[in-house]
């Protein structure tokens, strides 16, 4: 499924649109459609009853609404020794699955 990136992902700034592939219903890849715009990330898909307060700039770019349809992934930061890899739970990547668009929220402990 493509998706349109709505804030630009830190340190991937150029790509706006990414695909999720080889999903295996826990994990998965996100990857640049732009072959000019190298993007890798592995993901790992939130519980189905996941629930998280997004600030109202990401609900507006996405265009989220109490019916919205959506997908959270956390960032997968794989280390060579498997036992060090982490899921990083304060970056999500929120999904809106009806329209088809994407953003990373960012939490701040504030």
């Amino acid at each position: 499924m493509e998706y349109t990136v709505k804030q630009a992902i830190p340190g991937f700034e150029n790509v706006k649109k990414v695909i999720i592939e080889k999903s295996d219903g826990a994990s998965c890849l996100l990857r640049s459609l732009d072959e000019n715009n190298y993007m890798q990330i592995a993901l790992a898909h939130a519980q189905a009853n996941t629930y998280i307060n997004v600030s109202d700039e990401i609900q507006a770019l996405l265009q989220l609404k109490d019916d919205s349809k959506c997908s959270i992934y956390y960032p997968i930061i794989i280390d060579q020794d498997v036992e060090k890899s982490v899921i990083n739970l304060s970056t999500p990547f929120i999904f809106n699955e009806d329209n088809k668009t994407v953003a990373q929220y960012i939490s701040t402990n504030e």
